[in-house]
Order: structure tokens, then C-alpha cells, then sequence
């Protein structure tokens, strides 16, 4: 028997869509003119109207994932450079928000406070161009680069755009107090730290040594005691990256030809050659594996199925985990951003 069931809590309020549906009839010339603007307005009014209609929302951590435009293909160093520049240069509606490598963005909420994050990097960082014309090659996989956290008022622009057309994929955690509380100290602490302004580097959040969007998402798993709810090994990424085609810093000074990582065919073998090893979630596989639960008729029991307009999710009430009995820091060192 499929055991699919909609999880009615997170389809937008019937309170909700009557304001959202006066906004559309009265203003149909701002919507054409100015679209983007008009979605955050949207969605604004949507929070605007969970917190003002007296309802009580239960605690929530979300993880939503941004699959890249033609996916990322982690076979080789040569695969990779390739479908990175693929991605960077494919058309797409969402234009300087199309992701190439994918993203993840974060949502807690409980009945009177609301965050919606995902750590990114500065605009005009030059991550490219440090990989094509300043010889980094894939040094840039360890690079820490000078980041920010894209908060509410970006991200949910995007979350409305891409739930129209399906193009991103979620996970809800339903989660008691603790718990949100203490997710919620880590993020106000880890903007306080300044770690926000770390992006990449050794993708330890915990630890203050930077971290991509999706290091950032898991690590709220892992504060909040669910990094063992679902098996995130499969949309991991674990390879060794060959020293001789990373460059561009001062661990490693040589310069590296974009080319010669554009037609490396192996990643490193610790047997013949120094490597360094990468390990990360990939958002496009994070993505695929959602759908392929959400469509499987052999989910857990404990795994629901969920919809935002046509974003398919899972959700999955964990009210009675505890998070672990250890710090939310872990061997913090200071580092500096290049």
C-alpha cells in the first residue's frame, strides 16, 4: 500500500492566500513591472500573516536544496572543471540566482521567531577567475573566500520562484524547544563570530574554518542532535584531490594551468601521489535523492511526503530527539580570508 500522506502543515493557510489574493487583484501593473519585488512583498505578507492571525506554529528546521542547472559530475577533475563551466555559462530564469554548483539554504521558525539563511560568497569574489586566469586549479576547493549569509530577505525571493516550478527540494524537521533554541543560538553566535564573512576553506562551520552552503545546512543537523536521521553519505561527495593540480595560495604557490585540471582524468591515489582530501555535500544529489524518496513507495514510516506549491519535501517529526551532550563549538582557530 503506498503510504504516501501530504503533510497539510505546510501548504500555505487559507488566512494567508485570501491577503496574497487581494495583493494580486489590486496591483496586477506592479506585478508585471516589477516582479522580483513584488514576490518578496508576497512572501513577506505571508510570514507577516502566520504571526498575526494568532496561530501557533510548532518548532521547524528546514533544509532546502537548490539543484544546479545541468548537475555537477564529480567523476574526475577534468568532469568537474567541465560541468562547472557548463553551469556557469548555461541559460536560466533565475539568472545571477541560477547556482551553478548548486545551493542550500537554512529555515527555523517557531511561533515568534523566523530565519531563512544560506551562506554564499561576496559578489565580485573572483572565484572564477582566480581558477582560469590566476593558476589556483582546484586550490580553490580549499580556499577560504571572503563570504556573507544571504538572510529573508533574498532567499525568499528565490524560494517562491523556484516552488512555482519545482526547481528546489526540501526536508522539514519537526523539533521540540531545545533544540530550536539551541539552533537558534548557533546561528546568532555564528554571525557574532563573524564566521558568516568565511566562506568555503576547510568547510568546518563548528569550527570557524569557513563553510559552503551545504557544510552551513548540515551543520544544523549536527548541532541539533539529526545528522543521524537520514543518511546524508549519499549525497556526499568524499575524493582526494591530486597536490600537483592545486594551486594559487601559500600551502600551495605553484600555478596551475586550467587546462591541465580541464583534461585530469583520475582524482589522487594515496599510494602513488600527495592528495588532500575533500569532503561535501553536493546540493544537486541532495536534490535527486528528496525526489526519489518523495516518489518511492518504500519510504521509513517515520518519512512523510510534503508539498510547497509544486516543491516536493519530506518531513519528518523529530520532537523527541535530544541534541548530543557536547558544545556547539568545536576547536575553533583563527583564520584569515584572502
Amino acid at each position: 500500500m503506498n503510504q504516501k500522506k501530504k503533510r497539510t502543515g505546510r501548504k500555505i493557510k487559507i488566512h494567508s492566500l485570501i491577503i496574497v489574493m487581494l495583493f494580486d487583484f489590486k496591483i496586477p501593473i506592479l506585478h508585471a513591472l516589477y516582479e522580483k519585488h513584488f514576490i518578496i512583498c508576497k512572501a513577506s505578507l505571508l510570514i507577516v500573516s502566520f504571526f498575526l492571525t494568532g496561530h501557533s506554529y510548532s518548532q521547524e528546521l528546514t533544509i532546502y536544496t537548490i539543484p544546479s542547472p545541468k548537475g555537477v559530475n564529480w567523476k574526475s577533475p577534468g568532469t568537474l572543471m567541465f560541468s562547472y563551466i557548463s553551469n556557469t555559462f548555461a541559460k536560466s530564469r533565475y539568472g545571477r540566482e541560477k547556482h551553478p554548483i548548486g545551493h542550500m539554504i537554512v529555515e527555523l521558525k517557531d511561533s515568534t521567531r523566523y530565519a531563512l539563511c544560506g551562506a554564499t560568497n561576496q559578489a565580485h569574489s573572483g572565484m572564477t577567475k582566480k581558477v582560469m586566469q590566476k593558476g589556483y586549479g582546484l586550490g580553490i576547493l580549499f580556499e577560504t573566500i571572503k563570504g556573507r549569509l544571504d538572510e529573508k530577505d533574498n532567499n525568499l525571493s528565490q524560494l517562491l520562484l523556484r516552488s512555482e516550478a519545482g526547481d528546489i527540494a526540501f526536508v522539514t524537521f519537526k523539533i521540540n524547544q531545545l533544540v530550536f533554541d539551541r539552533l537558534w543560538q548557533y546561528l546568532q553566535e555564528y554571525k557574532q563570530k563573524g564566521y558568516d564573512k568565511l566562506y568555503n576553506g576547510s568547510n568546518k562551520p563548528r569550527e570557524g574554518l569557513g563553510a559552503g552552503c551545504s557544510a552551513f545546512a548540515h551543520s544544523f543537523l549536527e548541532v541539533g542532535g539529526l545528522a543521524d536521521v537520514l543518511p546524508s553519505n549519499e549525497w556526499a561527495v568524499n575524493i582526494l584531490v591530486p597536490q600537483k593540480l592545486m594551486g594559487g595560495n601559500k600551502e600551495h604557490p605553484k600555478h596551475v594551468q586550467f587546462f591541465k585540471v580541464l583534461f585530469a582524468s583520475r582524482w589522487g591515489n594515496p599510494e602513488k601521489q600527495t592528495h588532500r582530501k575533500l569532503f561535501l555535500y553536493d546540493p544537486t544529489l541532495f536534490y535527486n535523492w528528496i525526489l526519489k524518496k518523495y516518489n518511492s513507495n518504500n519510504r521509513d514510516n517515520f518519512i512523510l511526503t510534503a508539498d510547497f506549491k509544486n516543491a516536493k519535501g519530506l518531513f519528518i517529526d523529530c520532537t523527541a530527539r535530544m541534541p548530543k551532550n557536547e558544545p556547539i563549538w568545536l576547536n575553533e582557530k583563527l583564520i584569515v580570508v584572502r
